[in-house]
């Protein structure tokens, strides 16, 4: 005789606080204003503080930051999961946005990250890298406000991934998209 299970449960609380477990996860947002640049014929974005709340239309720089204890971590994969009512921009790399050294407005797409691969889903955004050393990494990617919604933001979550336990989330959060 043969048998297998599953479990799976849901938390049923609205926030859910960040855990380490070999990695720590930071998610930060960050509201985008357009403006005109002064030196270049070309559109420029302002970081700009982000309080929960965006306009329909509005677009928002996600940046992920991973701290890592040990030396030789390989095969290290950070989901991000995305909320409802939002849509990822897939052509960022036209983007220029101040201060950021990954987002210089490029003629042409060419890969610029550190990291392996990103993966662009409905629901998630996935980042891998095949060698973590030790020390504090960053992950960032752009997505627009499309639904108005009160909207939960599910924890980002960095795993090993041939060794699960080996892991650590960001805390929850909340998003409000207004018309």
């Amino acid at each position: 005789m043969y048998f297998s299970s599953n479990l799976s449960y849901y938390n049923t609380g609205n926030f859910i606080a960040a855990n380490e477990e070999g990695f720590r996860v930071e998610r930060e947002y960050f509201k985008l204003e357009k403006y005109d640049s002064y030196s270049e014929d070309k559109i420029t974005y302002r970081k700009k503080y982000f309080d929960g709340s965006v306009k329909s239309g509005d677009e928002i720089l996600v940046k992920l930051k991973v701290h890592s204890k040990s030396d030789d971590y390989q095969y290290f994969m950070l989901e991000d999961p995305l909320p409802s009512g939002i849509e990822v921009v897939k052509d960022d790399w036209a983007y220029t946005i101040e201060d950021e050294s990954n987002y210089g407005g490029y003629d042409y797409y060419y890969w610029r990250w550190w990291y392996a691969d990103k993966e662009v889903r409905d629901n998630r955004v996935t980042f891998f890298v095949t060698y973590l050393g030790k020390g504090e990494y960053e992950f960032s990617y752009i997505m627009r406000a499309q639904i108005p919604g009160d909207y939960i933001v599910n924890p980002a979550k960095g795993m090993l991934m041939y060794y699960p336990e080996v892991n650590g989330n960001s805390g929850s959060g909340g998003l409000k998209i207004t018309d």
